[in-house]
């Protein structure tokens, strides 16, 4: 139909509730962090990487990526460290690494 001129617009809904999604800048991994997970999936490396990126909540491409790259980390860490010790500081079991990625969603632990 055609509107005139004194033809009121409806009112905007608000829309404050809809989420949408915006790209966040994603801040870079710790370098801690990426030798919990090379240190994890050496220890496991039957894991796959979709399995790694599940355990660790990041994306495939990532977690790929690390992996990758694993061999650089370890040198920068070692540099990093000059005791060179630090990669043997991260080496995390399964066990550990689950009750520490639960610490934060279950008071219980």
């Amino acid at each position: 139909r055609n509107r005139d001129e004194n033809d009121e617009l409806p009112p905007i809904e608000d829309a404050s509730h809809i989420q949408t999604k915006t790209k966040r800048a994603r801040k870079p991994l710790q370098l801690q962090r990426k030798l919990e997970i090379i240190a994890y999936w050496e220890a496991n490396e039957d894991k796959s990487i979709a399995a790694l990126s599940r355990i660790f909540e990041l994306p495939r491409s990532t977690v790929y990526g690390i992996i990758n790259d694993r061999e650089k980390y370890k040198k920068l860490a070692e540099v990093q460290s000059s005791s060179g010790s630090s990669l043997e500081r991260c080496r995390v079991t399964a066990s550990q690494l689950r009750i520490l990625m639960n610490e934060d969603r279950d008071p219980s632990i």
